[in-house]
């Protein structure tokens, strides 16, 4: 099967997030010369520092901020581009656009060891609704039909507390805004995240006292053939497919990586006939493409 040029950059953003390229652990300890490579290439003497290495080489990438520490501020400048106007226009239609400094953890293949930088994450509030989308600014360094390195945006969180949930509109509505004003408005590529049905935020129990409706098997409309299917997995994937993400479906993965993208880049995707058919497959669930 030939992935086509779009898929096989989804693919590659997929596959990045694994770091390093050894067999498994049990091979490598086993093979002398294996070993003695990855000692060297970790900086690691012995066994179990190097298995130590491994853990942190396979751990992935964690944030770390404070939610209750969001705050108004002025200017949005991210990867040397100016977000300033979209935030203006968020605002202007009574959404916030908020501020907190926090960090992200993970491997930096370079030096073969755990780092942590400094990020700024943001939050668009509805103070109405009480929805919240997180989210960060990234440079994208693949160079795709040659743009160049270009910026994404990583959704970190699409929360409310738990007295809001519920409100399926409301959740959707905030998602086409950010899109509209943060994605189509500054010409970026796409948002991308990680699916969890199970996390540490309390999800409101159903009027039959069930507890976490997110991991719960969904059977969803595939609007293609107008027939219902399972494979959409569990109803909180389900509801961001139908909401408009894809979900490349490369490789099984606990925490489906989704992609939500901008009109642009859908545009560009469907231009090319073999592209088009498979994002047209990818959006089968959503209610909201045709």
């Amino acid at each position: 099967m030939r992935f086509s040029p779009y898929s096989r950059i989804i693919q590659q953003g997929i596959r990045a997030a694994n770091y390093g390229v050894l067999p498994d652990y049990t091979d490598v300890l086993l093979d002398p010369v294996q070993k003695a490579m990855a000692e060297i290439k970790y900086g690691a003497k012995g066994t179990h520092q190097l298995l130590e290495k491994f853990r942190q080489r396979d751990e992935p990438p964690k944030a770390f901020y404070e939610m209750k520490d969001f705050s108004p501020f002025e200017k949005l400048k991210e990867q040397k581009q100016d977000f300033t106007k979209q935030k203006l226009e968020a605002e202007t239609e009574g959404l916030e656009v908020l501020k907190v400094v926090g960090y992200h953890q993970f491997f930096d293949k370079s030096k073969s060891e755990q780092k942590k930088e400094s990020v700024n994450f943001y939050c668009l509030r509805n103070p109405e609704t009480k929805y919240e989308i997180h989210f960060t600014f990234e440079n994208n360094e693949i160079n795709f039909m040659n743009i160049g390195e270009t910026v994404v945006i990583h959704l970190m969180l699409i929360f409310t507390q738990e007295e809001n949930q519920g409100n399926f509109f409301a959740m959707n509505r905030l998602l086409k805004a950010f899109k509209r004003i943060f994605l189509d408005g500054a010409n970026l590529p796409y948002a991308y995240g990680r699916s969890f049905p199970d996390n540490q935020w309390n999800v409101r129990k159903k009027p039959n006292g069930n507890g976490n409706w997110r991991k719960d098997v969904k059977q969803i409309k595939n609007y293609n053939n107008g027939k219902m299917t399972k494979n959409a997995g569990d109803k909180l994937t389900a509801m961001y497919l139908r909401c408009g993400f894809v979900y490349p479906a490369f490789e099984k993965e606990d925490y489906p990586t989704i992609y939500y993208l901008s009109d642009n880049y859908k545009k560009r995707i469907l231009s090319d006939p073999e592209d088009g058919a498979w994002l047209k497959e990818r959006l089968k669930y959503s209610k909201y493409e045709k």
